[in-house]
C-alpha cells in the first residue's frame, strides 16, 4: 500500500473492524463467507505493514519474506477462489449460482497454480517512492495472461451475482484497478489491493440487504 506502514496497519484496524460486524450481522454460513473478505483484507494489509517495517528498519528484517509471502498468499492465492466462492454463496437465483460455481473451480485452479509460483519463483519486496512494490520471476507474457484472468475471475462473478449491491463491489474494483493500471502500474498490486479494501464496507453493506432477502423469503414462504 501507499504512503507508510502506519496507513497500512490503520487501514487494517478499520477493515478488520467492519469484517467483525460484519460476522455478526451474517445470518448463515453462506454470508459469513463473504464477511470473511474485510477480515482478510485486513489480515492482508497487516501484513503489508509488517513488510514496511521490514523493509525501513534494519531489526525487522528477518520479518521481510514471511510478511512478503503472507501479502502474496492473500493476493495470489486467496482472493481468485474465495470471490467467487463468496458470490455463490450469497447468490439465491439457481441458474446464476450454477455460472458462479465454475468461476469458483476456475478460481480455485488459478490459486493453485499462483500458489505454485509463491513456493517456487522469487517474490521480492521493495520501495519505490512511497509504495512497496512486489516483483517476481516471471515473464512478461505469462504476467500479462495471468492478471487479465485474475481480474476477470475476480471482478466477473461480482457482476453476475444478482444480490444486491454485488456489482457495485465489482465496479469499485474496477475502478481502482484500472486507475492505478493508469498512473501508478509499477505498484497496482500493493495500491489496488488498498482501494480494494476500502470497498470492504460495502461488503457490510451486502449482507444487510442479504439479510433482508432471506427475511423476505422466509416469510413469504410462512
Amino acid at each position: 500500500m501507499c504512503f507508510s506502514p502506519e496507513a497500512s496497519f490503520t487501514a487494517s484496524a478499520v477493515i478488520t473492524t467492519v469484517g467483525i460486524i460484519s460476522l455478526k450481522k451474517s445470518p448463515n454460513k453462506e454470508s459469513k463467507i463473504m464477511a470473511c473478505i474485510p477480515l482478510f483484507f485486513g489480515l492482508q494489509q497487516f501484513a503489508e505493514g509488517v513488510v514496511w517495517l521490514s523493509l525501513l528498519y534494519e531489526q525487522f528484517s528477518f520479518l521481510k519474506q514471511i510478511s512478503t509471502a503472507g501479502f502474496i498468499l492473500f493476493a495470489w492465492v486467496v482472493w481468485p477462489f474465495w470471490i467467487p466462492y463468496a458470490m455463490e454463496g450469497i447468490e439465491l437465483n439457481q441458474g446464476r449460482k450454477k455460472i458462479l460455481k465454475w468461476f469458483k473451480y476456475i478460481g480455485l485452479m488459478m490459486s493453485c497454480t499462483l500458489g505454485y509460483a509463491l513456493l517456487f519463483r522469487d517474490v521480492q519486496a521493495s520501495i519505490l517512492d512511497c509504495s512497496v512494490i512486489y516483483s517476481f520471476n516471471v515473464s512478461d507474457d505469462i504476467h500479462k495472461t495471468f492478471g487479465l484472468l485474475y481480474l476477470v475471475g475476480i471482478i466477473v462473478p461480482t457482476l453476475i451475482s444478482k444480490a444486491s449491491k454485488t456489482w457495485l463491489l465489482g465496479a469499485m474494483n474496477l475502478i481502482a484497478y484500472f486507475g492505478t493500471k493508469i498512473f501508478i502500474s509499477n505498484r497496482i498490486l500493493s495500491i489496488w489491493c488498498f482501494f480494494a479494501a476500502i470497498t470492504s464496507i460495502i461488503v457490510y453493506w451486502i449482507i444487510l440487504d442479504y439479510n433482508k432477502r432471506i427475511q423476505e423469503t422466509t416469510y413469504s414462504s410462512e
